[in-house]
């Protein structure tokens, strides 16, 4: 069977995945320089070996509460960049089978906002899998690249 590895990391208790060839680091939590007038889900922007890299709060992003204390920032790389994105907890790295993994219900989909790239079982549990390239949606990646190039 053909296996895939996702980082799994938790946000308001549920499980969330993401394809472990996207993730370049996993950083403690910590605090980035704030861009004032940017959206709230944009928290800022961080010095990564001589790079801005902006921070992104998941749980803004799928309007899920805040949440003050400790978190950590999965540092993602695709396509369209790299991107930290703020998560509760990293529970560690999954391998999942192809046949536990379904596609991402339709009635989720949007030309716009297509974030998750499906579902896979794991036992009981159900996890959430994140497409890396839209995880951010598409109205905000101007702003982001308009924020790093400013903080470079």
């Amino acid at each position: 069977m053909n296996e895939t590895k996702f980082v799994v990391f938790q946000l308001e208790g549920d499980k969330f995945g993401i394809p472990i060839d996207a993730v370049e680091r996993i950083m403690a939590d910590q605090k980035p320089t704030r861009i004032p007038r940017t959206p709230a889900m944009l928290l800022g922007v961080f010095d990564l070996r001589g790079e801005a890299v902006a921070a992104v709060d998941l749980r803004l992003r799928f309007d899920f509460p805040e949440r003050p204390g400790t978190a950590n920032f999965i540092v993602v790389t695709s396509e369209r960049g790299r991107v930290a994105l703020r998560v509760d907890k990293v529970d560690g790295i999954m391998a999942l089978e192809e046949g536990s993994i379904e596609d991402s219900p339709e009635m989720l989909r949007t030309k716009d906002d297509d974030f998750m790239s499906g579902v896979a079982k794991n036992g009981e549990e159900l996890i959430v899998l994140l497409e890396p390239d839209n995880v951010i949606p598409k109205s905000m990646r101007k702003t982001i690249l308009k924020v790093e190039a400013a903080a470079a």
